[in-house]
């Protein structure tokens, strides 16, 4: 085989297989076989542990931390929040022609709906119901998603989408970044679009009560700010008891399906990054709540891949976050020794919180340029044998998508960069107040002059520095 020949083989495209309605025979609910089976076994723990797909023992573990003292049950019979907590929003349609300008054939539903209502609404049949219009593109969206809502999604899916599905609550729980597209080598022939962006959000609030995470969620975790003296706008209120802080929060997107026509797509979205549905006007819920309210729902995306991509394109923006200045402004006069125990524990603190933000941005960007590279799965986007001159508007539009993505990422790096320099500086700030402190045990006149004048220069530079 030629070097040529053995770079295409691993070249990826969109199977054409994908480009057709394909007929699916198997359309059971995991929690109509986990019956048939008569399996001895919760239908939570069926979902993680079918014969189809092995799920990894941190996710089991994962979800039945997470799920304890929760059942189906409860869901069904509307218990508790499963009943009254109105977080999700369903659309449901089809067409025949997936380049139609038109809202196709709907599902109604009384969005937002409740956990409870997710689940009779996802047991109806998705296909040849008899009264209702097939389901064939589904689009999910969950705020701050729950135990209810896992039970009623587990408890509904078919078995082809248990494996995309559970890859998604799972990195979506523990704060994972993922930008990839999987398609199984054997087996039934289905795809899988995954992402998944970790990121920030600058809040001013009161503090979250001790030993209690964020969003009741793993590894949700909160900073408090107020060493930085952020400047509240003027035209926002800041309550007593309130300081800045920065939240964690998770935009998750999986997209599976059989074919072009039908799939679904699951979206998980923490508290804070959209409007609440529950205050939203029914003009609003006519929106896709998915894309940011961005697209109208009643004129849709039906391609998977078109969506998926428009998708990150418009959440990718949310990741850049909010502009904040990181600087140290000077209080009351104090004597010299505690005025630099402080500046001390001002860099140590912007350090920390600067190798946070590292932390959580190196994983999407490296995420990212796997995605992008040769042989990478952005191939996936790329239909084979279009001509590039006569492309379908829809292809345009997802090519169109696919450079702001690319040209966001680099503003990514480049801030990340920003946070390499600063980390640097915060680092030779540290190391110069841990001298200082230690000599500013004597009076001031005894410092010698030299060593005086670099270190008032070096402290006047840290009280400038600051980041967008």
């Amino acid at each position: 085989m030629s070097l040529r020949n053995y770079c295409d083989l691993f070249e990826k495209s969109w199977d054409p297989e994908f480009l057709q309605t394909r007929k699916v025979v198997d359309l059971k609910l995991l929690i109509d076989l986990n019956e048939e089976l008569n399996a001895d076994i919760s239908n939570l723990r069926y979902f993680t542990m079918n014969s189809w797909d092995s799920a990894p023992l941190s996710l089991v573990e994962l979800l039945e931390h997470f799920c304890q003292d929760t059942s189906l049950e409860d869901v069904k019979l509307g218990k508790s929040s499963a009943g009254s907590r109105r977080v999700i929003w369903l659309d449901d349609r089809a067409t025949s022609d997936l380049d139609e300008i038109g809202e196709g054939n709907t599902r109604q539903y009384e969005n937002p709906l409740t956990a409870t209502g997710l689940f009779w609404a996802l047991a109806e049949p998705r296909f040849n119901h008899g009264n209702l219009s097939d389901a064939a593109r589904r689009l999910i969206y969950v705020v701050d998603l729950d135990p209810a809502c896992i039970h009623a999604l587990a408890a509904t899916v078919h078995c082809h989408q248990a494996p995309a599905l559970r890859n998604a609550i799972y990195k979506h729980l523990a704060f994972q970044s993922s930008i990839e597209v999987s398609i199984p080598s054997a087996g039934f022939l289905n795809f899988q679009l995954e992402l998944h962006i970790p990121l920030f959000l600058l809040r001013s609030s009161r503090p979250p009560e001790s030993g209690i995470k964020v969003n009741s969620k793993p590894r949700r975790q909160w900073t408090d700010l107020s060493f930085l003296n952020i400047d509240t706008p003027k035209w926002q209120l800041q309550m007593p008891g309130e300081v800045w802080g920065m939240y964690e929060v998770e935009i998750s997107y999986v997209v599976t399906g059989s074919d072009d026509s039908r799939w679904i797509g699951y979206a998980f979205v923490d508290t804070g990054l959209d409007d609440l549905l529950t205050e939203s006007s029914e003009d609003a819920l006519s929106f896709d709540w998915v894309a940011a309210g961005e697209i109208d729902a009643k004129h849709p995306l039906w391609r998977p891949r078109d969506h998926w991509v428009r998708v990150f394109d418009i959440r990718i923006e949310q990741m850049k976050g909010h502009p904040s200045t990181l600087s140290r402004r000077p209080g009351i006069t104090k004597d010299r020794t505690t005025e630099l125990k402080e500046a001390f524990d001002w860099a140590l603190q912007t350090l920390n919180l600067l190798h946070r933000l590292d932390d959580v941005l190196s994983p999407s960007l490296k995420a990212w340029r796997s995605f992008n590279s040769a042989g990478g799965d952005i191939g996936y986007f790329h239909d084979p044998g279009v001509d590039r001159a006569i492309k379908p508007i829809s292809v345009k539009a997802r090519d169109r998508s696919l450079y702001n993505i690319n040209a966001k990422f680099q503003q990514l790096e480049q801030y990340q960069d920003k946070i390499a320099v600063l980390s640097r500086s915060c680092l030779d700030y540290r190391e110069t107040d841990r001298s200082l402190c230690q000599i500013l045990g004597e009076e001031e006149d005894a410092i010698p002059k030299r060593l005086g004048q670099k270190l008032k220069w070096t402290y006047r530079r840290r009280t400038e520095t600051s980041v967008e």
